[in-house]
């Protein structure tokens, strides 16, 4: 809605008016999440034969499922006014299943930047809690190579995501975390490890972690190693690794009988990996992550 021309602007302007007028903040409201029932969610996935469940803390868009004591731009605050990931937390344990959560936080560094190009609340400094830096994005050469990936992290940015990260852990106690790919900007290389050591080490006090990571942005064997829509590339890091490391493989499809789930299922079989199926409800009742072996 951020970039003009493309068709979910022009959408926006038909329908809410201009981003200057009516921008994402004031979508807010009307997330009521009157029919959200955290206790049927878990009852189904378990039902589903899942393992873990790993529902979204907060995606690019700064807005956080969580009680968060950081940012006032959170479910708890606002919109539904209910602690989302924590009522899942409580419901999915209930069924004896491991609890994660995931984090995109980092992406937020950039992700409202096509609103700084032209009219809109993005840059106005009272929007700034929910739209955050809004920098300009310079990629390298695709989202993969982010050695290439010259876009600017401040480092009170830096802090605030680390501090967010250790609000969810100390907070929630999740099992399992789980990073979206720009964690490996080279910008973030002097916090991962203060991270990893500072979820690691709780987690040692309990059963044992897992946080999973995507492409190189994590040594080999500091993490567990996910694959999203990419049977083929951890097939190969099975076969050429002399000591292979665990993978954690993400399927995205109809499940309706077409090619793409089973072949990934028997991926999984062979490699004796885990499976995330992301499962949404199209009248935006359910969306979550469920893994299932």
């Amino acid at each position: 809605m951020y970039i003009e021309g493309q068709r979910q602007n022009k959408y926006q302007v038909e329908h809410y008016g201009p981003p200057s007028k009516f921008g994402y903040k004031d979508f807010i409201p009307m997330f009521k999440a009157e029919r959200f029932d955290p206790n049927a969610w878990a009852e189904l996935f378990k039902a589903a034969g899942a393992r873990y469940v790993v529902p979204v803390a907060e995606h690019h868009d700064g807005f956080a499922m969580y009680d968060s004591r950081l940012s006032d731009w959170t479910a708890a605050k606002m919109g539904p006014h209910k602690d989302i990931i924590g009522l899942l937390a409580k419901a999915i344990r209930a069924q004896g299943l491991h609890f994660g959560v995931s984090s995109h936080r980092a992406e937020h560094d950039w992700f409202f930047d096509g609103g700084r190009h032209f009219d809109s609340d993005v840059n106005d400094p009272r929007y700034a809690g929910l739209y955050g830096p809004a920098e300009l994005r310079i990629p390298g050469k695709d989202d993969q190579d982010l050695a290439g990936d010259w876009t600017y992290v401040s480092q009170a940015f830096l802090d605030d995501w680390l501090a967010r990260t250790a609000e969810l852990m100390d907070r929630y106690h999740p099992d399992l975390v789980y990073f979206d790919w720009w964690i490996g900007q080279p910008a973030f290389r002097n916090m991962l490890p203060k991270m990893l050591a500072y979820y690691y080490n709780e987690g040692a006090t309990r059963a044992g972690v897992v946080v999973n990571y995507k492409l190189g942005d994590f040594p080999a064997g500091s993490g567990v190693l996910d694959i999203e829509r990419g049977g083929g590339v951890a097939l190969r890091v099975q076969i050429h690794d002399k000591y292979p490391r665990p993978v954690h493989r993400q399927a995205r499809g109809q499940v309706d009988g077409r090619r793409r789930l089973p072949h990934t299922a028997l991926l999984v079989r062979d490699g004796n990996d885990c499976r995330v199926l992301h499962v949404s409800h199209y009248d935006k009742m359910l969306y979550a992550k469920t893994a299932l072996h």
